[in-house]
């Protein structure tokens, strides 16, 4: 993997771990989180959330087999889908090519891929 893709995964990372962590334990009804309070947090918090269209994003889209996002949003350049998942472990289509970072918070599920906010990544 060439350095500059493995900073671009390591600043997902930390990226969907922040925005996940900013809406953690204090936000649960019936430990299940809201995506429109998981939404309202990333607001709290000085970003945007802008719903984009879908269809561009097919990769982010059908990640899960059986389950379509809330939405996609994007946030200062970053592209992500938002999934509302019951299922602990829902089956997962296989991302052939390694480029998609997805982090789970109880029911929501983040799937992204491009730079994060520089909020997020320092």
């Amino acid at each position: 993997m060439s350095s500059m893709r493995l900073v671009r995964v390591l600043f997902s990372v930390t990226f969907f771990h922040s925005l996940l962590l900013l809406t953690s334990c204090q936000f649960y009804e019936e430990n299940k989180l809201s995506p429109k309070r998981f939404l309202e947090r990333i607001e709290e918090e000085g970003l945007v959330a802008s719903p984009v269209s879908s269809h561009p994003h097919q990769e982010l889209i059908s990640v899960f087999q059986s389950h379509n996002p809330v939405g996609v949003y994007e946030v200062s350049g970053f592209v992500f889908a938002l999934f509302d998942i019951s299922d602990e472990k829902p089956f997962r289509n296989d991302d052939s090519n390694d480029s998609l970072s997805i982090t789970q918070n109880t029911n929501l599920f983040m799937v992204g891929m491009g730079e994060p906010p520089i909020l997020l990544a320092s």
